[in-house]
C-alpha cells in the first residue's frame, strides 16, 4: 500500500471490521490492536481516501466518492465493511459525475 502511494498507484483495499453491535460496546476482538479504529487510523496514513461502511444508506455515495478519489488522484483508497453489514442490501453506487481534474482514458 504505501509503494502504491508512493508510486501513485490506485488500488482499491476492501476490508473487513468489527460490527457496528461490537463497536458500539467497544469491547476488545480478535486481533485488535490498540482501539477498534486502529486498522482505519493505519491505512488513513497510506492512501488518499477512505470510508467505513457502516450505514447502507449512505454506503453508495461514499463508495462513489472514494473510487472517484482513487481514479483522479491515481492513489490506493480503503473501504472498511464491517462484519455485520456483509449481507445488507443498498442502492446501486452511481458513478459521480467527471470533475475538471478527471483524466480522461
Amino acid at each position: 500500500m504505501a509503494a502504491a502511494y508512493a508510486e501513485k498507484s490506485p488500488l482499491v483495499v476492501i476490508s473487513g471490521a468489527p460490527g457496528n453491535a461490537r463497536a458500539a460496546a467497544a469491547c476488545c476482538c480478535i486481533h485488535q490492536v490498540k482501539r477498534l479504529d486502529s486498522q482505519y487510523a493505519i491505512y488513513r496514513e497510506i492512501t488518499c481516501d477512505q470510508a467505513s461502511l457502516y450505514d447502507a444508506g449512505d454506503a453508495p455515495s461514499e463508495i462513489a466518492r472514494v473510487l472517484r478519489s482513487c481514479l483522479t488522484q491515481s492513489r490506493p483508497v480503503y473501504l472498511e465493511l464491517p462484519r455485520d453489514m456483509v449481507l445488507e442490501e443498498c442502492a446501486a453506487v452511481q458513478p459521480l459525475r467527471p470533475s475538471s481534474s478527471t483524466p480522461t482514458r
